[in-house]
């Protein structure tokens, strides 16, 4: 049975560096264990950074109405590809998915009703898991601002204060947004401190991914 997993979580909360480590631990030590599955891992590039990119917008703040669905378009589509391979063995890991509709709506782009529902059907048909990294917002800001900070560089010294005001805007929504997503995911799923430390948390992370037999 092929499975997905999605990782969740606020800015800065160190997903990127989980699902790194996470392929090593499948690429070195996973093929050591004894009673292993046959699996290949997968880990999808995040829809959002996809489309951030090609538009070289400076930060989801920017992204327009219309953008927003072009992620989740891009979601949509690759879980459908995935819903319809044969290969058993493969496990894809994807950051955010479901997620980005908390982003769309903190910088009041709402589409929760208009696509949850789509969401959660194509995330049951692939058997989906959903992993999130819990961080506070004041730690999220503190790790993110350095990162903000030096965007404002390339915009005039007028605009400054108001976009850094709405990066600082972004981060409280979405810090209560991802919440109120992640309280309605009806999917085998798991909370885990983003502030513990990185082995901790992906020992957390494998022991899940073994219980609920993924891995």
């Amino acid at each position: 049975m092929k499975h997905f997993v999605v990782l969740g979580g606020p800015q800065a909360s160190g997903k990127s560096s989980c699902i790194k480590s996470f392929n090593e631990f499948v690429l070195n030590l996973y093929p050591c264990l004894p009673k292993k599955k046959d699996i290949t891992l997968f880990c999808l590039q995040e829809a959002r950074q996809i489309i951030v990119h090609k538009y070289h917008a400076m930060g989801a703040i920017f992204l327009t109405p219309e953008q927003e669905k072009e992620i989740i378009e891009t979601d949509f589509q690759r879980m459908k590809v995935i819903n319809e391979e044969l290969d058993e063995s493969l496990v894809y890991m994807d950051e955010c998915n479901i997620f980005t509709l908390a982003h769309a709506k903190a910088h009041q782009v709402d589409l929760i009703d208009q696509y949850f529902n789509r969401y959660l059907k194509f995330l049951k048909q692939i058997n989906a898991a959903v992993i999130f990294l819990d961080l506070s917002l004041e730690i999220s800001w503190q790790r993110r601002e350095a990162i903000y900070k030096s965007r404002l560089r390339r915009f005039p010294p007028e605009l400054r204060e108001d976009i850094y005001r709405r990066y600082h805007e972004y981060l409280y929504n979405l810090s209560m947004l991802l919440d109120e997503v992640w309280g309605q995911l009806t999917l085998p799923k798991i909370k885990i401190s983003a502030k513990e430390d990185h082995f901790e948390i992906m020992q957390k992370i494998i022991s899940f991914l073994f219980e609920i037999e993924v891995i």
